[in-house]
């Protein structure tokens, strides 16, 4: 191995490593099995598709780089991406358990300055009492919910755009 190819390079976003596999048609980045043993297995290219999707609805929303986002969804493959699509945006994701209470978001929301959240619609209520969600852009991942942009839904219209 040559020194160079140790160095560390100015720009380094980590979703440019699994862009590397997109053309491999084939090729799988995720096997996914639910508790009555349902598999879901998606390749990197239907990944990377829904991931450009996701962004682009984030970035048409007003969302920019630099800007942090609460992520409150399970470990389905939407979640990664939707975490793909935040860190290709350079955007910055807080991950938070569903298990947090009103005060405990709305301290991160506060303290982080963030500036949206995409959250699993099972997941909504925890955002009920939350004081400082009406600063946010709202995202649901699942059913929609009054007041929250259903991601799935706007990804179903979205052109696969690299943003």
């Amino acid at each position: 191995m040559r020194r160079e190819d140790l160095i560390a390079p100015e720009t380094y976003n980590a979703v440019d490593e699994i862009e590397k596999f997109k053309s491999s048609r084939d090729k799988t980045a995720l096997i996914w099995e639910d508790e009555s043993g349902r598999q879901v297995s998606w390749t990197y290219e239907k990944l990377i598709e829904k991931a450009y999707k996701i962004g682009s609805i984030l970035t048409r929303s007003g969302l920019k780089k630099g800007d942090k986002l609460i992520v409150m969804m399970p470990r389905i493959p939407e979640t990664y991406a939707v975490y793909m699509a935040i860190l290709k945006a350079g955007m910055v994701v807080i991950p938070c358990s569903e298990m947090l209470r009103a005060k405990d978001l709305d301290y991160r929301i506060k303290h982080a300055g963030v500036k949206g959240a995409v959250v699993y619609s099972a997941f909504l209520d925890a955002f009920l009492d939350v004081h400082s969600k009406d600063e946010l852009l709202l995202f649901a991942v699942g059913e929609s919910s009054e007041g929250w942009i259903n991601l799935l839904e706007e990804m179903n219209q979205a052109v696969v755009t690299d943003f």
